[in-house]
């Protein structure tokens, strides 16, 4: 059990699960509202080596193992989602350091927020990603709150989770890659092995 920035205790499980040379490692945690009600269920995911020194994105056995949540089944099997937001981490100034994307997307009538973080490659002067080689976290959030979701971020202290302040760090699909939500939907479902491309001009340094 851990206690979030609210005061809140979250409880906590984590489990590491070998396959072949790498370690499939599964955080959860959930957060209760009341004695028989959970608020929030979180579960992070992440391919690690054996050593667990590093990270491994694109791995077979990751993808066979979580093929449920990638990118592509999550928009299959929900459709089109309310908002989806790209997030750039880029250390301009440490040359290396790997510089990262997050894909958003939120499902706000099912209560599902999930983000996928993926190496970013600069090839020219765009950013150059792959869905199908990232990483999978997930948080899934009750019907018939006092609050709605956003507002229960918020008073969490969570908000890299859904809650999306005013950023240059955060952009909406037809900036980040000149896509709708549509496109971008219709996309992934066609072509789950698409890799995309954001102009670097548009995403300023950390």
């Amino acid at each position: 059990m851990h206690v979030g920035k609210s005061g809140e205790p979250w409880f906590t499980l984590n489990i590491r699960y070998p396959k072949d040379d790498i370690v499939i490692d599964i955080s959860s945690a959930y957060l209760p509202l009341s004695e028989n009600k959970i608020a929030i269920i979180s579960i992070d995911t992440q391919a690690l080596p054996t050593n667990l020194v590093g990270q491994i994105y694109g791995d077979r056995n990751y993808e066979e193992f979580l093929a449920a949540y990638t990118l592509p089944q999550i928009l299959e099997s929900y459709g089109l989602p309310d908002e989806v937001f790209f997030t750039a981490d880029i250390y301009e100034y440490e040359k290396d350091a790997p510089d990262f994307f997050e894909i958003r997307l939120l499902y706000l009538d099912k209560g599902i927020f999930a983000r996928y973080t993926m190496p970013a490659e600069l090839v020219g002067d765009v950013y150059k990603f792959c869905p199908a080689n990232s990483f999978v976290d997930l948080d899934l959030i009750a019907n018939g709150l006092d609050e709605d979701y956003q507002e229960l971020l918020l008073r969490l202290g969570d908000t890299w989770r859904g809650f999306f302040p005013p950023s240059p760090f955060h952009k909406k699909p037809e900036e980040a890659i000149g896509m709708t939500i549509e496109e971008f939907h219709e996309s992934l479902n066609s072509f789950p092995s698409l890799c995309l491309e954001s102009p670097q001009a548009i995403w300023p340094g950390r």
